[in-house]
């Protein structure tokens, strides 16, 4: 939570108390990232919210209830 504070200059009590978590997820959506060469090669999953195509995941992820 502290990356959303530090990335949008957010008052910490207002992403503790009033952000939802789907909200925060969203918000660090639109950071930028950069892919590196060590991140391919872990196998590490990232994907794009602008992409069409990992709308239906990016929304399972987000929403899903454990």
């Amino acid at each position: 939570m502290a990356g959303v504070v530090k990335a949008f200059n957010l008052p910490i009590e207002y992403v503790l108390y009033d952000m939802s978590y789907a909200n925060a997820i969203l918000y660090c959506a639109c950071l930028p990232s950069y892919d590196s060469k060590a991140s391919e090669k872990s196998g590490d999953e990232h994907y794009d919210g602008d992409d069409v195509k990992t709308n239906e995941i990016i929304k399972q992820l987000a929403f899903k209830s454990d």
